[in-house]
């Protein structure tokens, strides 16, 4: 699994979180980051903020997805409008917030 999130400290706690679930993380803090780290590793599933400093995290789903097939979830701290369940944003899978 493939952890993308510009924000250092829920960078670390999330991906201590998936570990301590079972799941081998790489992290990645930004696009460029996170496309050298998917070429030199396994990854069929990526987790990745929207808003990263260098992209977005739609723009590396659709990069990667080009190369392999790869699932996609996506972090926003975003909520969603009253009443409404979050939607699978834009290729996503999945999404939290």
């Amino acid at each position: 699994m493939l952890l993308v999130e510009d924000h250092e400290d829920s960078a670390i706690a999330l991906s201590y979180v998936l570990q301590q679930h079972g799941y081998a993380v790489q992290l990645a803090h930004s696009v460029a980051e996170a496309l050298a780290t998917a070429s030199s590793c396994n990854v069929d599933v990526i987790v990745s903020d929207l808003g990263l400093p260098d992209g977005s995290g739609l723009d590396l789903l659709r990069t990667l997805r080009a190369q392999k097939p790869v699932r996609g979830i996506a972090l926003t701290r975003l909520q969603p409008a009253r009443g409404r369940r979050p939607e699978p944003r834009r290729g996503f899978e999945h999404h939290l917030d």
